[in-house]
C-alpha cells in the first residue's frame, strides 16, 4: 500500500486532544488517528 500526504482541517481543541494522546501515550499522532477515527461519534 502506497502512502500519500494529506491536509486535514480540524478544530483546535481536537487537534490538541490528539496531539496530547500521542505524547501520554509515546505513539505517534497517526498511529492516535487511526486508533480513533472508528470510534468518534
Amino acid at each position: 500500500m502506497s502512502a500519500e500526504t494529506v491536509t486535514l482541517q480540524i478544530p483546535e481543541i481536537l487537534y490538541q486532544r490528539l496531539v496530547n494522546t500521542a505524547h501520554a501515550t509515546q505513539r505517534p499522532l497517526e498511529e492516535v488517528m487511526n486508533a480513533t477515527r472508528f470510534t468518534s461519534r
